[in-house]
Parts: C-alpha cells; structure tokens; sequence
C-alpha cells in the first residue's frame, strides 16, 4: 500500500491555496489541508505533525520565515519538510530562506507541474 502523504499548504491567499490543494489532490492524490492563517497553521502542525509544509513567506500574523523558524525550534515538528512558494526572487531571499532551514523554494507564479513533481521528487528520495 502506498502511503498517502499529509501536505498543509499556508497562504494567505485562498485563491492560491485553494487552487494547489486541488491540484496536488487530483495530480498526485496527496491528503492537502489549507491554512490561511499562518498562526493556525502552526498550531494545527504541532496537533497533527504534517509530512510536508508548502509555506508562502508573505503572511500577515506570523511571515512564512518567522513561521519556519518556529517550527525548527520546536522538537515535535522541526523535522517537517518545508517548501517555500513566494515572490521573492533575489538571492539574498533565497540564502535567508535556506539558512532558517527551508527544504525547497519556489517562485511565484505557480508552476503546479514544477511544484507537484519537485513534491514528488522529494518524497521519492526519502
């Protein structure tokens, strides 16, 4: 039997996080739940440990940078694989991003072939 991934996707935007939950569901058949609240969200991963977070960095309560840092300092769920979907394109973003521990970082517009196969990928390699 082939385990059916958890996935919580994190946008304050319910559009875009409307929208990759259904794909990653009707692509891959991936278990989505969607967070537009970033606050919500990371208690809800700390409750129900998620087997991979896909984040946006530009959030209103908690940024997605100060939502990953939380999250690798917490024993429960520091673990959690977590992919960054933003608009911010430079370098220096992308070294940030890195240094707080992020596992994948995309770039807005969605790409959802590059984003589901990257996932895929990912969870191919464990």
């Amino acid at each position: 039997m082939v385990k059916k991934y958890y996935i919580m996707i994190v946008d304050d935007d319910p559009l875009i996080g409307g929208m990759i939950c259904r794909y990653l569901d009707e692509k891959s058949g991936f278990k989505t739940r969607y967070f537009e609240s970033s606050t919500k969200a990371l208690k809800q991963a700390i409750k129900n440990k998620p087997d991979m977070i896909i984040l946006d960095w530009a959030m209103p309560e908690l940024s997605g940078l100060q939502f990953l840092l939380r999250l690798r300092k917490n024993r429960k769920i520091k673990d959690v694989p977590v992919f960054m979907l933003t608009s911010k394109r430079t370098g220096g973003d992308f070294e940030t991003a890195c240094s707080a521990g992020v596992d994948g970082y995309l770039t807005k517009p969605i790409n959802f072939n590059n984003l589901n196969n990257r996932i895929v990928g990912y969870f191919a390699d464990e």
